[in-house]
């Protein structure tokens, strides 16, 4: 009699906790998404433009992101390409060097993708924040990590 109540209780409160995680994962999947700020790629001065500016600017960021996009995501694929490569058995070191030599061709296009969305983009900003810009370049960067020297 007491094993039939534990049993019971058990079960309603395993479909207390899915109903609920059911209910979690309904409400999350029917929020609107953000797509967030797509002035984060560029660099932190962009954030320091006038709300108003940075407005003007989002279309051009947006559609630039849209075109970067695919080339990006083949990047990622030949960088699995290439990491298939070094882990083959028996390793080809002529598959190796394929693997690197389309990685670095793709990679020559989305730099030039990426440089002409940034000539693009300062072609859109007045002289006075093109001159922040060049100040911000200028600007000795503070190192984000360092790593110690092992005692010898």
């Amino acid at each position: 009699m007491m094993k039939s109540k534990w049993v019971a209780l058990v079960l309603a409160l395993s479909i207390v906790i899915n109903l609920l995680l059911t209910g979690f994962v309904i409400g999350q999947s029917s929020k609107p998404r953000l797509a967030g700020d797509p002035t984060r790629m560029f660099p932190r001065w962009v954030h320091t433009l006038p709300e108003p500016r940075q407005q003007e600017l989002r279309p051009l960021v947006r559609e630039q992101l849209q075109v970067m996009r695919p080339p990006i995501r083949e990047m990622r694929q030949q960088h699995r390409t290439l990491q298939a490569a070094i882990g083959a058995e028996p390793f080809d070191a002529a598959a190796l060097a394929a693997a690197l030599t389309q990685l670095r061709q793709h990679h020559l296009q989305v730099q030039q993708l990426s440089h002409d969305a940034f000539v693009a983009f300062v072609g859109q900003l007045t002289p006075a924040e093109r001159q922040e810009l060049v100040e911000d370049l200028r600007a000795p960067k503070p190192r984000t990590w360092h790593r110690p020297h092992p005692p010898q």
